[in-house]
């Protein structure tokens, strides 16, 4: 299995990593590289909290934070896009709600008038999201407002904030993306969340004699 790790390049905006995998003769499925991703975080997060408490104390004293939630000792959740876009139309709409009514509460409140017009334009922006989301197409992206909502819910439903969604639709990955053998529709292809936010991408490869014989990582 040869593995390239691409850092985002911050001149271009991208703040994430991403990973492109081409399988070699010994062959590991989608699945089992999650899992590996997914323990190399967690490890991280561990040792940041054992080893670090000290440094993270001083700067949530600037900067006010709580602890992310994830699950310690455990895999993480794995949803496949499909799942992730059922959770956004049966959840998704109550979850938007709550957060439009504390907008236009936070408007009502305010005595800086610039303020509250952005506030009433958050909320009224939130509102069309919220239209959306019931009827999410399955073979369609996610936006980032999508991710902000998806976010929640799994937070609000799992205990945590740190997932991984799986099997992205073929049509909004790069054609050089490997289908999922099952259903070519999908391919294997997920991204990795933290706070609804997605922090690396990654996907298969489709294996050609080029790339298995230019690659040097291993």
């Amino acid at each position: 299995m040869y593995i390239y790790i691409l850092l985002g390049a911050l001149s271009a905006g991208s703040h994430g990593v991403e990973t492109e995998v081409v399988l070699s003769k010994n062959r590991q499925g989608p699945l089992f590289w999650n899992q590996v991703l997914d323990r190399c975080f967690r490890y991280i997060f561990n040792a940041l909290n054992e080893r670090c408490s000290a440094e993270i104390e001083a700067v949530r004293q600037q900067f006010p934070f709580a602890n992310m939630l994830y699950n310690k000792d455990s895999p993480c959740k794995i949803f496949t896009f499909k799942e992730a876009i059922d959770l956004l139309r049966t959840e998704g709409p109550a979850v938007a709600t709550e957060q439009i009514a504390n907008y236009e509460k936070l408007a009502n409140e305010t005595t800086d008038a610039e303020e509250r017009t952005r506030l009433w334009d958050v909320a009224e922006k939130a509102m069309e999201h919220r239209a959306t989301l019931a009827e999410k197409p399955y073979l369609e992206d996610v936006s980032t407002k999508d991710e902000k909502i998806l976010g929640e819910i799994v937070k609000r439903k799992y205990q945590t904030e740190f997932y991984i969604i799986d099997k992205f639709p073929a049509a909004v990955r790069p054609f050089y993306t490997m289908p999922d053998p099952n259903n070519p529709e999908w391919s294997n292809s997920y991204d990795i969340f933290m706070r609804g936010e997605e922090i690396m991408s990654g996907k298969y490869l489709i294996p050609t004699t080029m790339t298995s014989t230019t690659s040097t990582t291993t």
